[in-house]
């Protein structure tokens, strides 16, 4: 069946090339392969000092922030969204890099009762 646009005398020209039908299929095998490095990665994540948490943290958001710009924008809808997710993945990445930075400088505050206040300079009225 021919699509309404076309006369029946023309023949259709179809623009499909090979590497666009294994793109998805090397995408998703990609996004296999990185979840099965972050479950065993988590097994030994216990055992990193925090310098070493920093660096696999840090190391992790410009890969995924470098492989979002290495997809292409204008591919199609599936390479787009890969882009947003490579993309808020690092965005993620980056807090978490941000968070542990505070939590191993002692930044952290856990609780009010941390805090203490002089008690000459409160006064009561």
């Amino acid at each position: 069946m021919r699509p309404l646009h076309a006369s029946p005398g023309t023949p259709l020209r179809v623009s499909a090339r090979p590497g666009n039908r294994r793109t998805p299929v090397m995408i998703e095998a990609l996004a296999y392969l990185g979840g099965a490095v972050v479950l065993v990665g988590a097994q030994y994540w216990p055992d990193l000092g925090t310098g070493t948490r920093l660096l696999v943290v840090a190391a992790t958001t410009v890969v995924l922030l470098a492989a979002g710009f290495e997809v292409p924008a204008r591919a199609g809808t599936v390479t787009r969204r890969l882009r947003a997710i490579l993309w808020l993945l690092s965005t993620a990445a980056a807090s978490t890099f941000w968070a542990l930075l505070a939590a191993g400088a002692n930044l952290v505050v856990s609780g009010l009762d941390e805090i203490a206040v002089p008690t000459e300079q409160v006064t009561v009225r």
